[in-house]
This record gives C-alpha cells, structure tokens and sequence, in this order.
C-alpha cells in the first residue's frame, strides 16, 4: 500500500478533502449544501446518461422506438430512464434555490462576481440540458415543445443554429443529440471545476476568515445527499417516466417542462422585439447583478423572480 500511495497519494487526497469539508460554517448556513446537492444530481445525470446512450438510436424514424425499448424490454430500463428524468428536475430546481439563497445572502458581491458569474452561467447550460434532452424521446409531446422551442430561437435569430433547417425535422434531432451529450456536458464539466475552485478559493460567505476543523457542513451534507437519493427512487419508482405516443399520434395542445413556463405564458402577451427581450433579458440581469447597485439588484431581482412565478403558476394552471 505504501508504494501505491507514494504514486497516486489517494491517502492524501482524502485527507485534504475532508479537511476541505470539515471548515466551519457560517451563521444562517441552512442552505449550503445545496451546491453540492447539485453535484450529486449531476453525476446521476452522467451516469443514468450514459446507460441510456448505449441503446438510444439519434434517429427520426427509430429515436422513439428506441426509447420504447429502454422502458419495456430494458432490463430496469423504465428504472434508468426515470432517474435520469427525475435527477434534471431536481437538479434545475436545486440550482435554482442556490442561486435564489445566494442573492438573497448577497454572497455575489467581491471578490465573489465571477463565481457568480460560473454559477449564473452553469445555470444557463443546465437549462439549454433541458431544453436539448426534452426532443430526444421523440413522441408526440416532445416533438410539438420542439416546434415551439425553435419558435423561440427563430425569434432570437438562432432558427438555423437550433434547427438545421427551415423546419423541425431530422437535423434539429441530430443538433440536440450532439448538444445534450457531448457539448453541454463539456461545458457543464469546465464550469464546475471552476465554480468549486473558486469557492475554495474565497470559502463561503460569511466563513472567510473562522479557523479550526467542525463535522457539521459533513454531517449535514451526509443527511442531504441520503435524503436527495430517497427522493430521487421514490419519485423514479412511484412516478415513472412517461412516453407518448408517435409524433403526429396525438392532436392535444403540449406545455413545456416546469422551468420554461413562465417564458411560454409571458410569450403569449408580447411579440416582435419584446419576446427577445423576454428571452435575453433575465440572463442579462443575472450577468449584470454583481456589478449593480445592491438596492436596484435587489429590487429587479425580487421583481423578476415575482413575475416569473406568477407566470408560471399561470401558465401550469391554463
């Protein structure tokens, strides 16, 4: 053992994280776990991903019968399927409520923007992760929120970017393929590695200067990732994914996923240049927010995250 150790350090690099997650917290730290949470749900996202590629096929004629497979003849493949659908949820939610607990702490301020900045950035891709993974099952529901994603991206001027062509159809699949498996998990992989690099270099706010070992961030960080991992196999076993029929099958109206409501009901009341600004402007915000005046980030952000669960509470219910 002492020589594997003398070559990989594996005794050392332990050592160094757990003194890394033994540092005392600051006041008011019922949250902090939450980052990490979204670590956890990121790695079942890469795992559960990868089990699921072995047998999708990124075809238009056969993606969805591909997934048919997965869920029926799959061995535990409904089971896969509904972790990696579930572990997305909950992991733009988790974000979500880190990035809320962050602003409301103020913790973006210096020397903190630029991981602000990962953060607000890693939030953006894991939302471009949804909107990529919601056409690959390739059912009726997931082609009819293509059709009204690429609406979208018509209306910001990225039509052939999303698309490939002048119409929802076989080159949008092989784009959002390509995106979700290998561009954004590359992107999310670097802003990762970043963010929690310069959370270790500037400790958590309120924390940066406390010396000393205490068992609390672990111990609570322990209970979470437990609780998030019960929660996950409840929701997978109880609620399994669903799959509609073929595209053309079904002739219902289709809502997008939870955390694009509020943009689909407000899209419903503007057109033209104000639906850009409707799509640009919270990401703007969030870029701006470390470099504004505390009052006004404050004020538009409480004003931001109002209409947008005004709107989305809205939209779920129409």
């Amino acid at each position: 053992m002492s020589r594997l150790e003398e070559r990989i350090g594996l005794r050392s690099l332990i050592g160094a994280i757990r003194e890394r997650l033994s540092r005392p917290l600051p006041p008011n730290s019922g949250g902090a776990v939450l980052g990490s949470m979204a670590v956890f749900f990121i790695l079942i996202q890469v795992f559960s991903g990868a089990l699921l590629a072995i047998y999708y096929v990124p075809s238009w004629s056969e993606a969805h019968a591909s997934v048919v497979l997965i869920a029926k003849d799959v061995t535990f493949g409904w089971l896969i399927r509904s972790v990696h659908v579930w572990s997305a949820h909950l992991l733009v939610a988790t974000v979500l409520l880190h990035l809320v607990r962050v602003f409301a702490r103020g913790s973006y301020g210096k020397p903190r923007e630029v991981t602000w900045l990962t953060g607000a950035a890693l939030l953006g891709l894991l939302m471009g992760s949804a909107f990529t993974g919601q056409m690959l099952p390739m059912d009726d529901e997931a082609v009819k929120g293509a059709e009204v994603g690429a609406a979208y991206a018509r209306e910001a001027g990225l039509a052939n970017l999303v698309q490939g062509g002048p119409h929802v159809g076989p080159p949008m699949l092989t784009r959002m393929f390509a995106a979700h498996v290998i561009l954004v998990p590359i992107g999310i992989a670097l802003l990762v590695a970043a963010h929690l690099s310069l959370v270790a270099r500037h400790r958590l706010h309120g924390a940066e200067n406390p010396q000393g070992s205490s068992p609390e961030f672990l111990r609570r960080l322990t209970f979470a990732l437990l609780g998030s991992a019960a929660l996950l196999a409840v929701l997978a076993i109880v609620r399994p994914a669903g799959l509609g029929p073929s595209p053309g099958g079904s002739g219902a109206p289709v809502k997008p996923m939870w955390m694009f409501l509020p943009v689909y009901q407000a899209a419903k009341w503007v057109s033209g240049p104000a639906t850009l600004l409707l799509l640009m402007g919270p990401p703007a915000f969030l870029v701006a927010v470390p470099f504004l005046p505390r009052r006004l980030a404050v004020a538009a952000g409480t004003l931001i995250l109002a209409a947008a669960l005004v709107f989305g509470i809205w939209g779920a219910a129409s």
